[in-house]
């Protein structure tokens, strides 16, 4: 492979492990829940939260990143492309590879972002449950 494909695909493998990891501590923070008071709860809620909004504005730009890059998508025509090839108009097919591999990127930031934002809706709903059982418990 080439030195750019090698770096590209390293570059996904760095973030797809970030976001492996992320809900690896998704899983162990539902795990332990049961076993948490509601301040400990809390405490991660306002970690997630201030987590949430620092991804908030990757999650936008990476949204728009695949919204353009559908758009993109759409209007290539596969005739073009081949011509490309066949004229070896190697400046288009590498301004069309940046773009594809840009899109990737941008598809697994939305996924790490929406990580982030499961992680956030799962404690807020432990919150809410903790919450809940806590009124109907007797006094």
């Amino acid at each position: 492979m080439s030195e750019k494909i090698d770096q590209f695909c390293e570059r996904l493998r760095t973030q797809l492990n970030a976001v492996e990891s992320h809900l690896a501590q998704i899983r162990e923070s539902v795990k332990a829940a049961p076993k948490e008071a509601e301040a400990a709860i809390n405490s991660k809620i306002d970690a997630a939260k201030a987590k949430h909004e620092e991804h908030k504005q990757k999650f936008v730009s990476a949204k728009s990143k695949l919204e353009e890059r559908f758009q993109a998508k759409q209007n290539e025509v596969a005739a073009e492309i081949q011509e490309w090839k066949t004229n070896r108009d190697i400046k288009k097919l590498d301004h069309r590879a940046e773009r594809a591999e840009g899109y990737a990127v941008a598809a697994i930031e939305f996924a790490a972002a929406a990580v982030v934002e499961a992680d956030l809706a799962t404690l807020e709903a432990i919150e809410a449950r903790l919450q809940a059982e806590d009124v109907k418990a007797p006094a």
